[in-house]
């Protein structure tokens, strides 16, 4: 038995009911007298059984907190990896531009150092007044305390009464200690080195030596975990990811290609292998007809079939046109531009045909600019389109000429790259990648307007400038970024979803 702290000669015996709490015999008939009491060996068994209940909520909560532990160690991890990225992607520069200037590489750094030489030597020079200011009333401080020293070690009365009235202290132009310790003041300036961002011409090799700048703060989604896969870039191709389309097997399709159109279809591995690829040129759509063929289309080439086997067999379609975009995963719908018409404005027919090999089915004939970027939604009722040049999406329902809404981005740097209709939170969302904010950004369409619901992995250190997206058959989203970079979405469990 314990005893009572406030009667430390008795042992706790009772349990007092209405204040909960653990009392003595003097307890009970005192501070506690008329409230109703129990024998503690009564409710001691209680009491545990109580504690044992709440034991499944403490476990539950360490589990939370294990879980939010693993959540930040793999942010840590995550960040390392995009460090381990950038490091990869900078040596990728340097064995790029240190062939075409090395010299002006040099020639800078000398440039640069003279001129750091200069500045500091300028910076230098109050300082060094100061310094020296400052030493003098050192220098006179020290040879004060000798003064004092010698006064007090003699008998001469004249020399220790100055000392005292030169050392008693004061606001005075003649006190000593004033003069010592006045204007100690340091003015100081601290030169600073800035270089712009990388800029691929002969003369941007400074620039490419460093740049320091603030980084833009994002939305941050802690419910989604992300994972790289593998990058697609070539030793010669800086490229970013045109269109991604995986497969039930694991594999995935990638069109990617350079700023100057040199470019590649290629079928990669879930481990990033390459099965086989074929080059070419300008921006591409890439669409699955079946598991064994996909569909690939642009500008500056007739459309072509590629098969996933493991052969390099091509076949050309018969059928010409200037451009095409389709849906996500299969030639459900598609949409297509017919000759140009007056004003730069093109007749764009959105098709309709399942099982492939049917008849087409007009859904929809739409006056638009140059599309680059569509999705259309499982039941066929709405359509969402990315225009070239444009830094919103148009979102069409079936049977309208005019869009029922435009989403211009909750950021005025909003620049759309691609979207797509994904299964996120047990319903059809649309989701449109955001190049510029370094996130994916989720809405709920209807046929009545679009509403913004939040984004989907902003803060997360592997998605940076993402330009292509595809959902897979089991539910994961892909994406497609800057550099070549393929990721998927694993797990989502964001509440605003």
């Amino acid at each position: 038995m314990e005893h009572c702290e406030q009667h430390p000669t008795e042992e706790i015996r009772y349990f007092c009911v209405p204040c909960d709490t653990p009392i003595c015999e003097s307890c009970r008939t005192n501070d506690h007298s008329g409230h109703d009491s129990k024998s503690l060996q009564d409710v001691l068994p209680v009491v545990k059984r109580e504690l044992e209940k709440n034991g499944s909520r403490v476990h539950a909560c360490k589990d939370k907190v294990e879980s939010a532990l693993r959540r930040a160690k793999e942010e840590r991890g995550a960040l390392l990896e995009k460090r381990k990225s950038v490091e990869e992607l900078l040596a990728a520069r340097e064995k790029k531009l240190l062939e075409l200037f090395r010299e002006e590489c040099k020639l800078a750094r000398e440039e640069i150092l003279e001129s750091l030489t200069a500045v500091t030597k300028e910076m230098q020079v109050p300082v060094l007044k100061d310094e020296a200011r400052i030493q003098e009333k050192l220098q006179a401080a020290v040879s004060l305390q000798e003064e004092v020293k010698q006064a007090l070690d003699s008998d001469d009365v004249q020399k220790i009464l100055k000392l005292r009235d030169d050392t008693k202290g004061g606001t005075g132009d003649q006190d000593k200690l004033h003069q010592l310790t006045s204007d100690l003041s340091i003015h100081r300036e601290r030169p600073v080195l800035h270089c712009e961002d990388l800029v691929l011409q002969k003369d941007a090799i400074r620039s490419f030596l460093g740049h320091v700048a603030k980084v833009k703060p994002v939305m941050m989604s802690p419910g989604v975990k992300m994972k790289r896969l593998f990058t697609c870039s070539d030793d010669d191709i800086m490229c970013d990811v045109h269109a991604v389309c995986p497969l039930e097997d694991g594999r995935v399709w990638v069109a990617y290609g350079d700023a100057e159109g040199a470019g590649k279809v290629a079928l990669f591995t879930a481990e990033g292998e390459v099965v086989r690829a074929e080059p070419i040129k300008g921006r591409v759509s890439v669409v699955r007809v079946n598991d064994d063929w996909m569909r690939v289309e642009g500008i500056d080439f007739k459309p072509r079939f590629m098969t996933a086997k493991e052969s390099t067999e091509t076949t050309y379609s018969s059928q010409q046109r200037q451009y095409a975009v389709y849906s996500k995963l299969a030639i459900r719908y598609e949409v297509f531009l017919q000759k140009p018409g007056t004003c730069d404005l093109r007749s764009v027919k959105v098709l309709h045909r399942e099982p492939i090999g049917t008849a087409y089915t007009r859904l929809n004939t739409i006056s638009l600019t140059h599309p680059i970027a569509m999705d259309v939604s499982k039941d066929g009722k709405l359509f969402a389109i990315l225009h070239e040049g444009e830094d919103h999406v148009l979102i069409y329902h079936q049977g309208y000429t005019q869009p029922v809404c435009g989403y211009t981005g909750d950021d005025p740097n909003f620049k759309p790259r691609d979207v797509c209709f994904c299964g996120l939170g047990g319903k059809e969302r649309l989701v449109v990648a955001d190049w510029q904010g370094d996130s994916l950004h989720v809405l709920d369409v209807s046929r009545t307007g679009c509403t913004f619901l939040g984004h989907l992995g902003g803060g997360c250190p592997l998605l940076v400038k993402p330009t292509a997206l595809c959902p897979d058959t089991n539910g994961w989203l892909w994406i497609g970024c800057s550099g070549g970079h393929i990721l998927t979405i694993e797990e989502i469990t964001s509440s605003y979803l």
